[in-house]
C-alpha cells in the first residue's frame, strides 16, 4: 500500500508505483467512506488527473430503547456496507462517514433479540433513529438444595437459537432476578458452592417467579495415575457429563487432580458418565449412576499414553 496526503488545494501524488494495475481509494475528515474507488493501470509508469470529489458524510444518532443497558450492538448495513456504532457518553449510538441511500440501522441484544429501522440519508444528513426493544421477560427465583438456600453461586441462562448466555449471582440466599428476556426455552446451568453444577430445562412465555430445589450433590474421590508406570498425574482433568434428555449429555462438575493425582468431584445427581483425560494420554470414561448425597470413594484411573498433545479446551 502506497499512500498520500492531499494539499490545501486537493492536489496528491503517488510515488515509487510499478507497472500495473491499482485501486485508488480516498478518505478525508468530514466525508462519507463507501465505494468511492477507482481502478488505474499504470503501463508507462506515470498517470495524472484521476480525480476524487468525496461526498460530505451524513451521520446517524442511534437511541435504544427497551434493552439491558450493557450488551447492545448497534449498526447499519447498505448492501455490502457494514458500519458498527460507537456509543457515547449519554447512552446513544453515533455511525458517521455514511454516503446517501437507505440505510438499514439495527440493534442485538444479549438474548439475539433484533430491532431495526430504515432510513433515507442525503448528503451531509444528520439523522436520529429511535429502536425500542420490547420489555421481554422476568425471571426471578431462589434456589435451595434439600431445602437449605443456596448460599451464593451463577445462574446462566442460554436461550435456544440465542446469541449468547444471561448470567445472573445468586445471593446469599439463593435469590436471582435476570430482566428483559426474550420468550422461550432456555437451558439453564445452576452453579452452588462448593462446585456442584446442576443444568435444568426452562420454558419462558411469560413473567415467571421460579422455586427450584435441588438435589444434595454427591462426593466422588479418587487418583489419576499412568497406567504403565503407576506414578501420579498431576492436572489431569476431571468432570461429569449430565444427560437431560437432549441430543447430547452436557458437562457437569469439573476438577483437576493434586500434584499426588488425587481429586474430589462433587457432581449433582444426574450425572452419569465421568470423564478424565490428560495431555498425552488417552481419554477415559466410566458410566456412573450417582444417588444425592451419595460418597464414593478411592476411584482409580488409569491412563495410558497416546493422546492429544493438547486438549480441546486448552487456552
Amino acid at each position: 500500500m502506497v499512500e498520500a496526503q492531499a494539499d490545501h488545494n486537493g492536489d496528491y501524488r503517488l510515488k515509487g508505483l510499478n507497472a500495473g494495475v491499482y485501486e485508488l481509494t480516498v478518505s478525508a475528515e468530514g466525508y462519507a467512506k463507501s465505494t468511492l474507488r477507482k481502478t488505474v493501470r499504470l503501463d508507462e509508469r506515470s498517470a495524472a488527473g484521476v480525480d476524487f470529489a468525496p461526498l460530505p458524510e451524513a451521520r446517524v444518532t442511534v437511541r435504544v430503547t427497551g434493552a439491558p443497558s450493557t450488551g447492545v450492538r448497534v449498526h447499519a448495513t447498505l448492501g455490502h456496507e457494514l458500519r458498527e456504532a460507537q456509543s457515547t457518553e449519554t447512552g446513544e449510538y453515533r455511525i458517521g462517514n455514511l454516503p446517501p441511500g437507505d440505510w438499514t440501522v439495527g440493534a442485538v441484544d444479549v438474548d439475539g433479540g433484533t430491532v431495526h429501522q430504515t432510513v433515507a440519508l442525503s448528503t451531509g444528513e444528520d439523522a436520529v433513529v429511535e429502536l425500542h426493544f420490547e420489555q421481554g421477560v422476568l425471571l426471578t427465583g431462589q434456589i435451595t438444595v434439600a431445602g437449605q438456600t443456596a448460599n451464593g453461586g451463577t445462574l446462566a441462562l442460554n436461550r435456544t437459537g440465542g446469541a449468547g448466555p444471561r448470567w445472573s449471582h445468586l445471593d446469599r440466599k439463593g435469590r436471582f432476578e435476570v430482566v428483559g428476556l426474550q420468550p422461550g426455552v432456555y437451558l439453564a446451568m445452576i452453579a452452588v458452592r462448593p462446585g456442584a453444577a446442576y443444568r435444568r430445562r426452562i420454558e419462558l412465555r411469560e413473567n415467571r417467579h421460579l422455586r427450584l430445589d435441588l438435589e444434595p450433590h454427591a462426593v466422588v474421590t479418587g487418583r489419576v495415575v499412568n497406567g504403565e508406570t503407576g506414578q501420579p498425574l498431576a492436572e489431569a482433568f476431571v468432570g461429569t457429563l449430565v444427560d437431560i434428555g437432549l441430543d447430547l449429555p452436557l458437562p457437569g462438575s469439573t476438577t483437576t487432580t493434586t500434584a499426588d493425582g488425587r481429586f474430589e468431584l462433587r457432581p449433582a445427581p444426574g450425572a452419569n458418565e465421568i470423564v478424565v483425560n490428560s495431555v498425552g494420554f488417552e481419554e477415559q470414561r466410566i458410566a456412573v449412576q450417582l444417588a444425592p448425597a451419595e460418597r464414593r470413594q478411592g476411584l482409580v484411573f488409569e491412563l495410558h499414553p497416546g493422546g492429544p498433545s493438547r486438549l480441546p479446551n486448552d487456552g
